[in-house]
């Protein structure tokens, strides 16, 4: 009997996470989209940003095209840009409950930021497209990671409590 309540806490747990996760990323992945927004809106051009991200990965860096903004390539990257966050936001929301539960975890979470700035610049440095600067990707990436942490510090009160 003991063994049936605690499949249910876990399957129970494993679903919080997983649903927090989820939260999490939409959060983190909706807060780059409207600083890429901003940024194309900024310059004039709304969507250039989606749009040029889209060309790149789907039509490859070495093909012939031009940065601009089109509807169709623009909401084409929206879907593995929400993708990647959701990834990002369920992977989040596990380090985060096992610094919550685990006071002693503070690796985890300078792992975790480790590789995030690492992916980051690692994705800058090897992404030279014509038509957008790399600091609003940066500025975009960050915002994110912010929002995600903040909403993932209010879902576990004790994340960013100095550890003992």
């Amino acid at each position: 009997m003991a063994t049936s309540e605690s499949s249910s806490f876990s399957t129970y747990r494993a679903w919080t996470l997983f649903s927090e996760g989820v939260i999490a990323g939409i959060i983190g992945g909706l807060s780059v989209m409207a600083v890429f927004l901003a940024y194309d809106a900024v310059l004039g051009v709304p969507l250039l940003t989606p749009s040029v991200l889209h060309a790149y990965f789907w039509e490859g860096p070495d093909t012939d095209w031009v940065a601009s903004a089109e509807q169709s390539r623009a909401f084409g990257y929206v879907w593995l840009h929400l993708a990647v966050w959701l990834a990002i936001g369920i992977v989040a929301a596990v380090a985060a409950s096992f610094i919550d539960t685990s006071r002693r975890a503070w690796f985890v979470s300078a792992a975790a930021a480790a590789a995030a700035l690492g992916s980051l610049a690692l994705l800058t440095r090897f992404l030279e497209i014509p038509g957008i600067g790399r600091h609003h990707l940066w500025v975009g990436a960050c915002v994110g990671g912010i929002m995600l942490a903040l909403y993932l510090g209010r879902r576990h009160p004790h994340l960013f409590e100095p550890l003992p």
